[in-house]
This record gives C-alpha cells, structure tokens and sequence, in this order.
C-alpha cells in the first residue's frame, strides 16, 4: 500500500480507513483505489475489526476523480472501463463487506466520493460538508450503486434532481431529505440538539 490511503487500528475493534492525498483533496486516482480496496479488504479480514470508519485526511473527504489526471484515467474504452471496474470494486468492497463501514465526512464530498458516502452503512457529516455529483457536466454519469440507492434513500425526485441537474446541499439538507426510516447522513448539529 502506498501513502495515498491510511489504515489504523483503534481501539474497541474500530479501523480507521483515510483518504490521503490531503493536497488534492484526496481526489481519486488509480492508486487510491487499490490502496483503498485493498485497506477495506484487510479490516473486512481481521477478525479483530468490528467496524471501519472511513474519512478523508486534510479539509475534505474526497473531490471526485482527479481532474489533473483524469485523461490518463479515461480514453480508450478498456482503459476507461477498467478505471471504472475499480472504482466499482471499492463500492463492493464497502457494501458487501462483513463490516460496517461509518463514513465521517468533512469538506467536499464529490462524485465518486460522494458515491462512496452513499455506500456506507452511515455517515456522519460536519455541518459545513458539502456535497454534489459533478458527472452530468462532464459528459459521463453517476456509478457505485448511486442510481439503485440514493431514490431509496432520499425519493426518486429529489434523486433524478440531485443526479442530473449537479444540485449541491449540505449535510443538514441530506438529513432532511432522508425518506421515511432512511439513515443517510447525520449532521453533526443534529447530535447537538
């Protein structure tokens, strides 16, 4: 594992899992992914683990695909298929994992990483995170299980808005949108009140 992902044992059988590419606001390239699978996958493994908590270091949780790179992510289409395969294989890695997956979300959740706040089984979101999925403007559109998810989590109206028109909301927006026994993201506020 490169530096592009951290991995921690805490105590009570927590592994913290954190994004690390702090100076790009740990924006996806290919080899946060396999950091991160491969991270996810080992806390899944150690029977010691009872949950991951998975965060970004630095002032955001993740600003989608890092668009510095992106054309060497993309292009011919077994490139672009493969990037994709991968950025698939962390959302199965959070959603058919044997552990829990607690998302603790601050700053910019976009795209990809907002894909990922949405696989896991909570999140917990500073009150000024913000979020957005950027894919319509590019041309390409949402994955990780976004279209199947967010309509259970927040209707299929307000989903369709949130995916095609890039509309940005902040964490008490996304509690309140919850559909009725939904559990998406929990303002930090709202553990206050």
């Amino acid at each position: 594992m490169t530096a592009t992902v951290l991995a921690e044992a805490l105590e009570g059988g927590v592994r913290l899992i954190a994004l690390n590419r702090p100076h790009r606001l740990n924006a996806i390239v290919p080899e946060l992914l396999d950091d991160l699978i491969e991270a996810i996958d080992h806390a899944n493994a150690d029977e010691a683990t009872g949950a991951i908590v998975l965060t970004g270091a630095g002032r955001a949780f993740c600003a989608g695909d890092d668009l510095k790179e992106f054309a060497s992510q993309v292009g011919e289409e077994p490139v672009t298929r493969a990037y994709i395969e991968r950025i698939q294989d962390v959302t199965r890695a959070i959603l058919f994992g044997d552990k829990p997956v607690i998302g603790a979300i601050r700053g910019w959740a976009v795209g990809g990483g907002l894909e990922w706040v949405i696989n896991c089984d909570f999140a917990i979101a500073a009150n000024e995170t913000r979020f957005f999925f950027p894919e319509i403007g590019w041309g390409v559109f949402v994955t990780g299980g976004v279209t199947e998810l967010l309509p259970r989590l927040v209707g299929l109206s307000k989903a369709r808005e949130l995916i095609m028109l890039g509309e940005r909301f902040d964490a008490d927006q996304a509690r309140d949108w919850a559909s009725s026994g939904a559990s998406w993201t929990i303002a930090i506020s709202s553990l206050r009140r």
